[in-house]
């Protein structure tokens, strides 16, 4: 795990910390992605040890639209498909009912 947050201070992996980062990865089964337009691994969300807001906004106003403001969230957001129409939509009638926290 210490070798993947290098990858946070944006230091480039070489060939054998990115094995050793997916190694370790392995091992502690934890879910990696890689970011398309950076190439950047990172983790995905962990609710169970993270927090929400830590990485994701509600987009301000009603749009329900829920932004990824970390490489965690982001990948995340974008594995989960969270701003798919359909959820968005579910997101704004909750938010029009005071229902969404």
């Amino acid at each position: 795990m210490s070798s993947l947050k290098s990858t946070e201070a944006k230091q480039p992996l070489t060939t054998w910390s990115y094995l050793a980062c997916l190694i370790t990865a392995i091992k502690e089964r934890i879910s990696l992605r890689t970011i398309p337009a950076t190439g950047e691994i990172t983790f995905l969300f962990n609710p169970r040890s993270q927090s929400w807001a830590e990485h994701f906004a509600l987009n301000s106003g009603h749009s329900g639209h829920i932004e990824g403001i970390t490489a965690t969230g982001r990948a995340t957001a974008k594995l989960l498909v969270f701003n798919r129409p359909t959820r968005i939509l579910e997101r704004q009638l909750l938010i029009s009912q005071n229902c969404y926290l």
